[in-house]
């Protein structure tokens, strides 16, 4: 049995709890009587019941999913990287909730908890997506943690019960209310959250460090940043993926056991024969939906045999450790690298005279340093995240085979993350899902390794051996010119519509200022240009929006296009959905100065934002953020206005692929083709030049793509330019409705 707070959050007190780092009077909903935190009663989980956020202020507090049980929990695998960081951490100022999920799942879950008591692994797949807390495609298994392993106190909710913004996006999500409305989505972002207000809180804790140079670990979204996705996406891909094959492999098992029942009873045969072949056809779509997601890495597998056992066969090492010991095995990107390399010199060279020759020597010619950890020589939130799965999936591997001559780098990685104080104390949280899923067991015999083979490159996106520049050159006017053969004679290309609103002018001068886009610190020679461009985007979101609508603006940095919506439209909600949180808290301060009640601040990326909204709204959202503001309009049945940007930035990546539309893919236009268009579209550069006729036309041309896929989907669908169209060089305004049920 475990203990759990029961309390509700009800009025500020004027001190802060140094133990706890609450604010907060609480009261037990049993007993009616109140404590400050750090005094609140336990009670065993058997008597658990419901907790009800009455009132948080100023109070963070972070949502993560999963299912409580009478002796544990059953967790998603980003729920479980989150509970570990939490632990690392020791989590002295953040609420944590843990949102059990809608009917279906937690009868799921349920079962899934009662299978593991009866010493079975559970496989979860979920056939329908709740309506509330979005249960994705990704958490087809559950892990099994033991709460009484946290420092920290958590309190259970049903997704009826938390706050309304939580419905704007996926879990986990952290939540801050005090004049306004704050969420932050995302499992890095969140934990980024996390980490801030502990540091913010007790600037000497020991997690301060997690953060990185500049505070800047993890910051970008796993949309461009090959480290985010890395840790947020392919790493917990992996850890599913290694308990998805354990519970087929004893699904199988129970099946053989079926077949041979089956065949000792005469009687009731035929169903029992069709009840195991059912089972054995839900295995083998399993099975094949598993290799599936195997064969979408891309990557080919090269078979390393090193022995065969019985019984055993072959053991699949995760392409993502693979991935890990290639970055390991260059040298660390360095921030203010003279300076770390002169650091690094006084520390471990011991001749003088050596150590003075050293120190002389220009940066070029300095020896490359090894990786420590993830990102160089100091640990960050990158190496904790990675270390909830790949200590699973090391753990599992090295249960049948010695890994020394496959990844002695993430071995020694491994190590050196281990000798972590906090680490160790963490380690408990993960103890259940390693004796569920990691054994201990004889390895005697011979076994069959399988590595596979991955580039040969660092997780850095800067590694030129990445890109390798010579493939990427996509500008040569001679590639451009054969896809413009190509699309010209295809006939794909719209043409400029009219403006639906004939006067766009905004009367600036009668606004209060913090409805000025001046006061979101734009430099004066940007002024004149930035209010044109809102005149056109505010004008097209006016035109399509109708009274009470919920109003979405994507990417939306300090908030120029939200605020002065929020402001005009009184009687609409407006959402301002960003990652970077320097740029909302810009926003926030001119939302506050105006006292807006109507907008409501989500830092998240774009892929992890769910709620439902009426219209969307984006100006120069670079690369492939356009296409993720159409496909959220898509799934809402939302009309869009969205102004393009960077168009070189377009490719493919693990939510969208290119072309667009079926009209273009009928084309058989390769992704190379589609790139030379996109890095064409940008060379807007100026009236005067002679290549910006040419960058219009390769921006139409990807806008048209864009805009068929649209009405594929029944949207009519208008391309305009914004008035007057020198106001910036990517002055394209896409706008898509449809009718009003």
């Amino acid at each position: 049995m475990f203990t759990i707070f029961l309390a509700e959050k009800t009025q500020i007190i004027p001190a802060l709890c140094q133990l706890t780092g609450y604010r907060q009077k609480v009261i037990c909903q049993v007993t009616g009587k109140a404590f400050r935190s750090c005094e609140v009663q336990p009670r065993t989980l058997g008597e658990k019941s419901k907790v009800a956020v009455v009132n948080m202020q100023e109070r963070a507090s972070i949502y993560l999913r999963g299912h409580v049980g009478e002796c544990e929990m059953w967790v998603t695998a980003d729920t479980l990287a989150a509970l570990f960081t939490l632990q690392y951490c020791q989590n002295p100022v953040i609420s944590v909730f843990i949102v059990e999920p809608g009917d279906h799942m937690e009868a799921t879950m349920q079962q899934g908890a009662t299978k593991h008591k009866e010493g079975t692994s559970q496989c979860f797949t979920h056939h329908e997506q709740d309506t509330t807390v979005v249960q994705d495609e990704k958490d087809k298994c559950l892990f099994p943690v033991d709460p009484s392993t946290f420092s920290f106190t958590f309190s259970v909710l049903d997704e009826k019960s938390f706050p309304s913004v939580l419905t704007n996006c996926m879990l986990p999500a952290a939540v801050l209310i005090s004049e306004s409305v704050w969420c932050v989505a995302g499992l890095c972002s969140s934990l980024r959250f996390v980490l801030n207000q502990t540091v913010e809180h007790f600037p000497r804790h020991h997690a301060s460090h997690l953060l990185g140079f500049r505070g800047s670990c993890l910051q970008a979204c796993a949309e461009v940043s090959v480290w985010t996705k890395f840790c947020e996406v392919e790493a917990l891909k992996a850890l599913r993926e290694l308990v998805f094959h354990d519970c087929l492999v004893k699904c199988q098992g129970k099946l053989e056991k079926a077949e041979n029942r089956v065949q000792k009873e005469e009687s009731n045969a035929r169903n029992k024969v069709e009840e195991v072949m059912g089972s054995r056809e839900e295995i083998a779509g399993r099975l094949e939906e598993v290799n599936g997601t195997l064969e979408e890495t891309g990557s080919e597998m090269e078979e390393v045999v090193v022995h065969k056992e019985k019984g055993i066969g072959k053991v699949k090492v995760a392409a993502e450790l693979i991935r890990y010991e290639r970055h390991l095995e260059r040298p660390p990107l360095l921030h203010n690298a003279l300076k770390v390399k002169h650091q690094y010199i006084r520390a471990t060279v011991q001749d003088k005279a050596e150590r003075e020759r050293l120190l002389q020597l220009p940066l070029a010619q300095l020896p490359d340093l090894e990786h420590t950890f993830a990102e160089g020589l100091n640990m960050t939130l990158a190496d904790v995240l990675l270390f909830v799965s790949f200590h699973i999936l090391l753990t599992k591997l090295q249960s049948y085979v010695p890994l020394d001559g496959v990844i002695p780098l993430v071995l020694k990685w491994h190590k050196v993350i281990l000798a972590s104080e906090y680490i160790r104390e963490a380690l408990p949280v993960l103890s259940n899902v390693l004796a569920q899923f990691c054994p201990k067991i004889s390895t005697d015999g011979d076994l069959e390794i399988i590595v596979p083979r991955v580039p040969n490159e660092s997780i850095y996106k800067s590694d030129p051996e990445r890109y390798k520049p010579r493939w990427r050159s996509f500008t040569h006017q001679v590639d451009i010119d054969a896809v413009l053969d190509i699309l010209t004679g295809a006939d794909v290309e719209l043409i400029y519509s009219d403006h639906p609103v004939e006067n766009i002018s905004l009367p600036w001068s009668s606004f209060p200022d913090p409805v000025n886009p001046k006061e979101g610190h734009l430099p004066p020679t940007r002024l004149e240009r930035k209010c044109q461009q809102l005149e056109n985007m505010i004008a097209a979101v006016e035109w399509v929006a109708q009274e009470g609508d919920i109003i979405v603006d994507f990417c939306a940095g300090g908030g120029h296009v939200g605020i002065v919506l929020a402001y005009r439209l009184p009687k609409c909600k407006v959402l301002l959905v960003e990652n970077k949180e320097a740029s909302l808290l810009k926003a926030k301060e001119r939302v506050e100065a105006l006292k807006l009640n109507n907008v409501v601040f989500v830092q998240c990326n774009l892929d992890y934002f769910q709620g439902s909204f009426q219209v969307g709204v984006s100006l120069h959202a670079c690369g492939v953020a356009t296409d993720l503001v159409m496909l959220k309009c898509f799934e809402q049945q939302a009309a869009f206005v969205c102004s393009p940007c960077c168009y070189g930035g377009v490719q493919a990546n693990h939510i969208l692929a290119y072309p667009r539309s079926q009209i273009y893919k009928d084309l058989s236009l390769t992704q190379s083709q589609y790139l030379t268009l996109g890095h064409g579209a940008d060379q807007t550069h100026g009236q005067d030049n002679p290549k910006t006729s040419q960058g219009q036309q390769c921006m139409r041309l990807v806008d048209s793509d864009r805009l068929a896929a649209a009405q594929e989907l029944g949207y009519s669908v208008s391309l305009t330019l914004m008035q007057p169209p020198h106001c910036t060089p990517k002055n394209h305004i896409l706008i898509g409705v449809l009718p009003r049920k």
